[in-house]
């Protein structure tokens, strides 16, 4: 078999949104942030009658969301950073963030979809007081939670790219 690349163009598109982040620092050792996106990507008109030689299927995505295009997005992030002794800070910080619902297809079809999820990452550790050397755990995705970055449906069935699993690192930082 030969593998065939096809691309479209739409025919109209139109994007939009929002940013919005704020810090709250209410003293030396602890900060707190917020942040939110805002996403209105669609389709006015996409659609193909396809190319029945290629074995491109007809298609018509007008007024679909855009693939990978979440609608709201956000994150909060806690930090601590606080003095143990003359030389050494005990630091911490944990992540949520919030992904809303993504389509992996034109279609936007649900069976690839990405439901909303949120993922919670940590890192916590020493560092000498004048930032030149520190020793970290993180755990990324602490609560293993499953989601999918991108998914497709074709004559045999669905198939996935799963997001990262819990992953656990330590590092040893070093600066000049």
């Amino acid at each position: 078999g030969v593998i065939q690349l096809v691309y479209f163009n739409a025919g109209k598109a139109r994007t939009y949104g929002a940013e919005a982040s704020v810090t709250w620092q209410p003293n030396r050792i602890f900060n707190l942030t917020a942040n939110l996106g805002y996403l209105n990507a669609k389709y006015i008109t996409f659609s193909s009658p396809g190319i029945p030689a290629l074995g491109v299927l007809a298609f018509n995505a007008d007024g679909n969301r855009m693939p990978w295009s979440p609608k709201w997005q956000g994150s909060l992030t806690a930090n601590v950073d606080v003095p143990i002794s003359d030389h050494l800070n005990a630091v911490g910080s944990i992540i949520y963030s919030y992904s809303g619902k993504t389509y992996s297809e034109l279609t936007n079809n649900p069976i690839v979809d990405q439901k909303a999820y949120s993922i919670v990452n940590l890192r916590v550790g020493v560092k000498t007081a004048d930032n030149h050397y520190g020793a970290y755990l993180s755990v990324r995705n602490l609560f293993n939670k499953y989601y999918t970055t991108f998914g497709s449906t074709g004559v045999l069935g669905s198939s996935f790219v799963e997001g990262d699993p819990r992953i656990i690192g330590g590092e040893i930082q070093i600066k000049f």
